[in-house]
């Protein structure tokens, strides 16, 4: 039987969250395509592993020699996948929690199976208090570990930060109102309300959205409060960064090189060392073995590091106060198996250690953690500091959620977001920002126009290079009618001081840029054997350049 074989490396994303080669990616559409023009080449495509060549080799050829009929094939750390369509059940009577307040809850603990979404009444915030409406909560490590049953002592409820809008102010609270955008340190937030101390509420900026901002609060303020308060960070130093791809990881790093320190970082796979490289972090090691130790201390010629941001557990600990240099700084984020500071004094190198937990810190000293809260938020202003990369999930998909925490894939940090008639409600859209629809004057842009509008936009930019037709017009009637601010630009997205001139009339007339929706296209169907490059050229051009 004649094949043909179509061989790329990490192109397809086969493990859920991984990173894709995107320029590879393109060979499997064009694989189905010539797998439906030319049936009789029986088209294979196949997507290998990078992390291990010698592998990657050994599998392809198995599979050039296999007389199996699979035409889509992928390998992952030694395991085999192959492509098939599943039943997707749907429940008789699906929940919906839009029309009811809700709270997640553990029903029993020792099992992410007894999460349950339970009504609550919109609370009243008493003295010193808001009542925040959560469009965004982050979730934590300790969440997992409450409900699992495996916190070291009382864990209280589920969620310790939110973004939202304030819709309830108590008394004393001056300095926030009624309808602000805020983000928050606040416990159980995982659910529609969230009280919370007013210390720790800080305004959203103007260009940023709740998910977004739901990465910020623990995460940085735990790497700055760390870092930083405790430690006094200066240039020049060197810090140790356990879990560097986690939430509080990838806060550290960044508030490490805005300190002028040099990064060492360590991860738990090669997907998570490859995205701190993507970063600029010079040195990185695995951190499901202890030869990190030894390795730090070749690149430092037995110097070591000046401080240690540790979130491991067993023995990475003792390796850890290994490489810390006499006098340096032990900062311990972790909850398991956890050194006293008699242990740590025992060494006799006079090292500085801390034992951390944020939320006993808010609650002891709310001004504090609140002024640090607010010194990030006005650093991402600014664009010193960026939000983390998240993965986003449905509150009634807690579940799920929790599962892909405790399988620690993921990069940054999980958001869990609203819903609504069973539907993951967008909390990106947001009223003053400005919208960008590329192909803006088409159906399609108009579409997604139409759509932006009901989701809260009110600043939309519709590109295109004719004039609308009166069709057009008359759709881009209707959203002004509805209150949407309309505006159009006639500009070729291929070409790029096309859309320089846009951007420049957007940051000098509109509000910021806070999406880009990318529908241009040009349409010239044909089959493989008419293509030429012309053609590819033609359609490629507002798609790749214009993207």
């Amino acid at each position: 039987m004649t094949r043909l074989w179509l061989v790329t490396t990490r192109s397809q994303a086969v493990i859920e969250g991984e990173r894709v080669n995107a320029t590879q990616a393109a060979l499997w559409g064009l694989g189905r395509v010539i797998g439906r023009e030319y049936p009789a080449l029986h088209c294979v495509s196949i997507d290998l592993d990078a992390t291990d060549a010698q592998s990657a080799s050994e599998q392809l050829a198995a599979e050039l020699h296999s007389s199996n009929t699979e035409d889509q094939v992928a390998y992952r750390g030694g395991e085999r996948y192959v492509a098939r369509l599943t039943p997707h059940k749907i429940a008789a009577h699906p929940q919906k929690v839009e029309d009811t307040a809700v709270r997640l809850e553990i029903a029993k603990r020792g099992s992410l199976d007894q999460l349950l979404l339970q009504p609550v009444q919109q609370p009243q915030p008493g003295p010193g208090q808001v009542v925040i409406r959560v469009q965004a909560a982050g979730l934590n490590f300790r969440d997992g570990l409450n409900t699992l049953g495996m916190y070291p002592g009382d864990a209280g409820g589920l969620g310790q930060e939110c973004a939202g809008s304030i819709i309830a102010v108590g008394a004393d609270v001056s300095n926030l109102s009624v309808g602000d955008s805020v983000v928050a340190m606040a416990p159980d937030s995982l659910g529609t309300y969230a009280i919370a101390n007013a210390a720790l509420v800080a305004r959203i900026p103007s260009h940023l959205g709740f998910a977004e901002a739901a990465t910020l609060p623990i995460t940085f303020a735990t790497a700055e409060y760390a870092l930083n308060h405790l430690a006094q960070l200066k240039a020049g130093d060197r810090v140790l960064i356990h879990a560097a791809a986690g939430g509080v990881g990838l806060a550290a790093i960044q508030v490490s090189m805005c300190a002028g320190a040099t990064v060492f970082a360590t991860a738990g796979s090669p997907a998570k060392r490859d995205f701190l490289r993507s970063l600029d972090v010079q040195y990185i090691y695995d951190s499901r073995t202890l030869d990190f130790a030894d390795q730090i201390l070749a690149d430092t010629n037995g110097s070591g590091v000046d401080v240690v941001l540790n979130s491991l557990s067993g023995a990475a600990i003792a390796r850890s106060l290994d490489v810390l240099a006499s006098h340096g700084r032990f900062l311990e984020i972790g909850k398991r198996d956890i050194w006293t500071p008699q242990q740590v004094a025992a060494l006799g190198r006079e090292i500085d250690y801390h034992i951390i937990y944020l939320g006993g810190v808010a609650t002891s000293e709310p001004h504090l953690v609140g002024g640090i809260l607010q010194g990030i938020v006005d650093a991402v202003a600014a664009g010193a500091l960026t939000p983390l990369p998240m993965r986003t999930f449905a509150l009634s998909d807690a579940t799920e959620a929790f599962r892909y925490m405790a399988q620690a894939r993921h990069i940054g940090k999980i958001v869990l977001l609203p819903t609504q008639n069973g539907v993951t409600k967008s909390t990106a859209i947001q009223a003053n920002g400005t919208y960008l629809v590329t192909g803006g004057l088409g159906g399609i842009g108009l579409t997604v126009a139409a759509w932006l509008a009901e989701q809260g936009a009110r600043h939309i930019l519709l590109v295109g290079r004719h004039a609308p037709s009166p069709d057009a017009a008359q759709s881009i009637d209707a959203l002004r009618n509805a209150g949407a601010n309309v505006v159009i630009e006639q500009a070729d997205v291929a070409k790029f001081n096309d859309i320089a001139a846009v951007i420049t009339r957007i940051d000098r007339e509109m509000p910021a840029l806070r999406g880009v929706f990318h529908a241009a296209g040009v349409l010239d169907d044909g089959v493989l054997a008419q293509q030429t490059w012309q053609r590819f050229k033609r359609v490629l051009a507002p798609k790749v350049a214009g993207a």
